[in-house]
């Protein structure tokens, strides 16, 4: 839910900043609750460094940023088309360094077994 708010917030700032600004700092903050929830859950035979957690929740957080600007942008093209053209490429950038960064960084970490 935390990344949903966030994407949704990016693509809509632009119609109200206060309200949709509220919604992304709502929506990164249960993201970032949810990440450690999962890193403590899905570690606990291990230490887990709180660099370690504050890096997977900035990097899942940009990344979010970054597919939130492509996939709305995409979405609302014809509302927004000077934004979007910005925010494409942008997001593109974003959305593949986050990616990249958590492949080097976090592949060590094991998926959460319900």
């Amino acid at each position: 839910m935390g990344i949903g708010f966030i994407s949704g917030s990016i693509v809509h700032f632009t119609l109200n900043p206060w309200r949709f600004g509220l919604i992304g700092i709502v929506g990164g903050i249960l993201f970032a609750i949810a990440t450690y929830i999962q890193d403590f859950a899905s570690h606990d035979d291990q230490d887990i460094s709180m660099t370690h957690i504050v890096s997977r929740v900035l990097t899942g957080v940009v990344l979010s940023i970054g597919l939130g600007m492509i996939s709305g942008s995409i979405q609302h093209f014809d509302e927004i088309t000077i934004q979007a053209l910005r925010y494409i490429p942008i997001g593109v950038v974003l959305s593949t360094t986050a990616r990249w960064i958590q492949e080097r960084t976090h592949s060590m970490i094991k998926p959460l077994q319900w």
